[in-house]
């Protein structure tokens, strides 16, 4: 997977470490180690909630982890960090995967947004948007299936 740099490299480079840091995280379903890379009081709004706070966030993947089976993968595309001294932005898409679901909802793409700070040193997840877009006049989401094309 590609990931474009933008802004101090250095940094940027940095946040590219700490998402595949918890990407190992996740694939051990380790969420105490996930949530280690999130600020004290992280905000995450997600898909079907929100949460506010390391240990919510970490209950929000304990509760989560059922639904996958034995493994969890997660793809991206299109990624994008932008950074500067001790605040960075990531963006793209993911798609998380695992158990024998044949529900089209396990197989679509979230839009995800995170927002990074370095504090005493350390860069810590401060932010997180995670969503899928909505048909407003069926009120249900739009599965995609497929990533749309960069600028489309």
């Amino acid at each position: 997977m590609k990931i474009e740099l933008f802004g101090n490299l250095e940094q940027a480079k940095e946040v590219e470490l700490l998402m595949q840091e918890w990407t190992e995280a996740l694939h051990e379903k380790d969420a105490e180690l996930m949530a280690h890379y999130y600020g004290e009081d992280a905000k995450v709004f997600d898909i079907g909630c929100q949460t506010e706070g390391r240990d919510a966030y970490k209950k929000l993947w304990l509760s989560c982890f059922p639904y996958f089976g034995e493994t969890i993968s997660i793809e991206r595309q299109q990624t994008t960090i932008h950074a500067t001294d001790g605040l960075a932005f990531l963006y793209g898409y993911v798609r998380l995967s695992g158990g024998q679901s044949d529900d089209p909802a396990n197989l679509a793409w979230s839009r995800v947004t995170v927002c990074c700070q370095k504090i005493k040193g350390t860069w810590k997840v401060i932010h997180e948007h995670v969503s899928m877009p909505i048909d407003f006049a069926q009120n249900k989401p739009v599965l995609l299936l497929e990533v749309p094309e960069r600028g489309g």
